[in-house]
């Protein structure tokens, strides 16, 4: 049997091509706040960086039943898509589509191997501005209804054996909650309570993908994690807006994390709440700052 046969298949721009190797990663960026004569230092993380994918590539004619004349045609095509520089969708094999840039494109010859050329490429993730903007922002309940309404269309074309959804779908028990936020005093307790509810169910849809090798489930899993994720950022937004919010001037000037930490938030809270703020380490004496009110 010849092993490039079985070769996953990845596409770029539509391009299809097999795969002998590919890997993926990421890194992490954090502030560090430096104390003098003081070991170690604060970290703050400040996001996720782009995520960068590796391939290596054999455009070797006649290898794979899947895509012909590898490299008197598909090569070329390509090449030609990675020179073009601008963003492209790369289609994985294990974790779906994502919006990219070619970074890396390196060809390498060897005469004892049959006709061809074997590439190693490097694309980096490339969202657009907007989905950036839209991904960062305060969830909400608007925002979280159209998250469960996406999963709810996501799950009616999904194959997921021995998996139930919840009765109505994700977005109708959150409907039903965010009708009733403003109208009862105990609806914030409520609403949140709801949320708390579905992100047991997203749970519980997640390990029914993890125990199917159906690959196709990546958008439901994708999905799902939106879903939850833009849960937890809005429930955090409803403890800080069950405070009462107070406006304060700094007597003397303040490390901007030991600062949020004096308030009882975390940094990206005090910062929903003095976006001005971001761009200092040190908040100056005399800037006016808003802080949860001090219990008495």
């Amino acid at each position: 049997m010849d092993i490039f046969k079985q070769l996953p298949i990845a596409s770029y721009d539509g391009i299809q091509f097999p795969i002998s190797s590919y890997s993926w990663g990421f890194a992490q960026s954090q502030a560090q706040y430096k104390f003098i004569f003081k070991d170690q230092q604060f970290l703050q993380p400040l996001g996720r960086e782009n995520k960068t994918f590796r391939f290596s590539i054999p455009f070797y004619e006649d290898i794979t039943e899947v895509v012909d004349n590898l490299y008197t045609e598909v090569f070329p095509q390509f090449l030609a898509a990675c020179e073009d520089g601008e963003p492209k969708i790369l289609n994985t094999p294990d974790f779906g589509e994502y919006r990219v840039m070619c970074i890396r494109f390196e060809p390498s010859y060897d005469p004892t191997k049959r006709a061809g050329v074997s590439v190693d490429v490097e694309f980096i993730e490339a969202p657009e501005f907007g989905a950036i903007e839209e991904e960062n922002k305060f969830s909400g309940p608007e925002n979280i209804n159209t998250l469960a309404a996406r999963l709810d269309q996501d799950l009616e074309e999904a194959v997921i054996p021995g998996y139930t959804p919840p009765a109505g779908g994700f977005q109708n028990p959150l409907r039903l909650a965010t009708a009733v936020l403003d109208q009862v005093s105990l609806a914030r307790d409520q609403y949140k309570a709801q949320l708390d509810n579905v992100v047991y169910e997203i749970d519980r849809l997640n390990i029914a993908i993890d125990n199917t090798s159906d690959s196709q489930n990546w958008r439901v899993k994708r999905q799902a994690q939106e879903l939850k994720r833009a849960i937890y950022e809005t429930r955090q937004g409803i403890d800080i807006a069950g405070q009462r919010i107070v406006e304060e001037t700094l007597n003397s000037p303040k490390n901007l994390l030991l600062l949020s930490a004096e308030v009882g938030l975390t940094l990206k809270e005090f910062l929903q709440l003095n976006s001005s703020l971001a761009m200092f380490i040190l908040v100056p004496a005399g800037t006016k700052i808003l802080r949860p009110e001090k219990k008495k």
